[in-house]
């Protein structure tokens, strides 16, 4: 669910911080196996400094969190951008209009218009895995949180669900997160018989029109580097994960193993191992079951 973990604090205080909590998962009897440290804040290009004390650590991953300033007009928000994304958009635009397709942009606020805009945005974002990435909200406990965020969030004003639709259907949509003046864009989905008119270019850039109209500042991509935010010509935060394991040759091996079954999604095979092995009497393997994160 949450796109970027790690410590809620100043970038400025995260040093601090994560040595205080290294200290603490160290204190003798507490015990451990591994540690994900996730969401490290990366200061310029310069790598940050390891969490733990001792044992082996390696970072494991850059996580690029890309975001946008806005001006204060459409015009100024379009001269920004590259010739090529100019062309994209507005060809876009004129082959809906060709063949007859005149949409509307659709924005939940109020807590009583959530559960229908989710609906929309579950059928979409399933679709959408069809072609790429992978259904985040498949798990029902999942979609059960995020509807009583969203809920809680509209009853603050901070929900804003952006929509296309066309003759009384939403064939895109995104979830957008108020934050003062700051739009923070979180998953979508599309009908994906509309791909054809890149119905999610069009979608983003009625949203940054929307935005601009609202006079928001900032409108944050989400995390992840790929094309569908790289073209809009953002800045970009850096973040890492990175990995601590504990002393002893054996964890090693089984942090090793963990990982190489977790990354083909088979956690439970591990599960099984271990149990196999420690009903042995050779040796015991590390209790994995402390994976700290």
């Amino acid at each position: 669910m949450t796109e970027l973990r790690g410590v809620v604090c100043n970038p400025s205080d995260q040093p601090c911080v994560l040595g205080q909590l290294s200290d603490l998962l160290h204190k003798e009897g507490l015990g451990f196996d591994w540690i994900r440290w996730q969401g490290v804040y990366m200061e310029g290009t310069a790598t940050p400094e390891r969490p733990n004390r001792s044992g082996t650590f390696f970072w494991t991953r850059h996580i690029p969190d890309y975001f946008i300033d806005l001006p204060k007009t459409w015009g100024a928000f379009e001269t920004g951008l590259t010739k090529r994304v100019r062309k994209k958009l507005r060809s876009s635009l004129k082959e809906l209009d060709r063949d007859g397709h005149k949409f509307e942009l659709q924005i939940t606020k109020f807590p009583s218009d959530v559960p229908a805009a989710l609906d929309a945005f579950y059928r979409l974002h399933k679709e959408r895995t069809k072609v790429r990435s992978y259904d985040v909200f498949a798990n029902p406990e999942k979609q059960s949180f995020l509807n009583d965020y969203c809920v809680e969030m509209a009853k603050r004003d901070q929900l804003r669900i952006y929509s296309i639709g066309i003759l009384g259907e939403i064939v895109a949509t995104r979830i957008g997160f108020l934050f003062g003046e700051q739009l923070y864009l979180y998953h979508s989905g599309n009908a994906i018989d509309w791909d054809r008119y890149s119905i999610m270019t069009v979608l983003l850039g009625e949203i940054f029109r929307s935005a601009i109209t609202d006079s928001f500042t900032r409108v944050n991509l989400s995390t992840g580097n790929d094309r569908s935010k790289t073209r809009w010509r953002p800045e970009v935060v850096q973040y890492l994960d990175g990995v601590e394991v504990a002393s002893g040759f054996g964890r090693l091996a089984m942090y090793s193993v963990y990982e190489f079954l977790r990354l083909r999604g088979n956690t439970q095979r591990f599960a099984q191992l271990k149990s196999n092995l420690n009903n042995t009497d050779q040796f015991q393997i590390p209790n994995v079951s402390d994976d700290v994160e």
